[in-house]
């Protein structure tokens, strides 16, 4: 039996974690670095923490992105074991999705919320309306919408976004050659997209390659997004795409070796 090709879009390290979760010697990987992440400066951090923190406080993580970023800037300023306590036992840590509070895990700290569907819809339910001065930080990327500042805003919370990175879209590298003429002659047994920015910047990509191979990607047996926006961003393109049910890499793993 010939081997299956699996193609990931990727920004930073997401798709050597998916290899290791596939565990699978008949499914080859073509890992598609979609965009580059473009870090702050690491003195952001001791911006985020010139506040007091207390139990009424929220810190909100929308990425696997921000996460690794987080800490990595911690690390970078020395103080990564502080930064790891206060947010341990003085605040409410929210995940966006099971990969973002993965992540969070694995630097120790305690997650208190994670949505049932990874969306800034879902996360809002968790917050209900407040009268006291309580504060929500949220480390992000420049490229996300102001959706859940502003309506949080409303609720009465005190907002405090920071931006750990900017996004922009990769260059070809030979990955892409690869996966364009496998894609020509219709190798590709599943692409997976992993973020809303992954998949604008994917068709950018595509488009610059070639735009005859748009009709190939529909001919795909299987096309996985990994979460709501992500599903959102990918029906302006008319593809057919199967959402994972769980929002995480484990259940897109799954997803693969029970259809693939």
């Amino acid at each position: 039996m010939k081997d299956k090709i699996i193609a990931i879009t990727h920004s930073r390290n997401l798709s050597n974690e998916f290899s290791y979760l596939l565990n699978n010697d008949s499914l080859r990987l073509v890992r598609l670095k979609t965009s580059e992440i473009i870090p702050n400066n690491a003195n952001i951090i001791n911006e985020i923490f010139r506040f007091s923190f207390n139990e009424n406080d929220y810190f909100v993580f929308l990425s696997v992105n921000a996460v690794q970023l987080f800490f990595e800037f911690a690390k970078k300023i020395n103080r990564y074991d502080d930064i790891v306590r206060i947010l341990k036992e003085k605040v409410t840590v929210v995940a966006i999705g099971n990969s973002t509070s993965d992540s969070l895990i694995k630097n120790g700290i305690n997650v208190g919320y994670v949505p049932s569907k990874s969306s800034s819809e879902e996360i809002l339910k968790i917050f209900p309306i407040t009268q006291k001065a309580r504060k929500i930080v949220i480390p992000r990327s420049r490229l996300a919408d102001d959706y859940l500042r502003e309506n949080l805003t409303r609720l009465g919370y005190q907002v405090h976004e920071f931006y750990l990175y900017d996004v922009r879209p990769s260059g070809i590298d030979d990955n892409w050659i690869e996966f364009s003429k496998l894609l020509g002659y219709n190798k590709i047994d599943s692409l997976i997209f992993t973020s809303p920015s992954n998949v604008r910047f994917f068709f950018e990509i595509i488009k610059m390659i070639s735009e005859d191979l748009l009709q190939n990607i529909k001919k795909i047996d299987l096309v996985i997004s990994l979460g709501p926006k992500t599903s959102k961003e990918l029906l302006k393109y008319d593809i057919r795409f199967t959402e994972s049910h769980m929002h995480s890499l484990n259940d897109v793993a799954d997803l693969l070796k029970s259809r693939i």
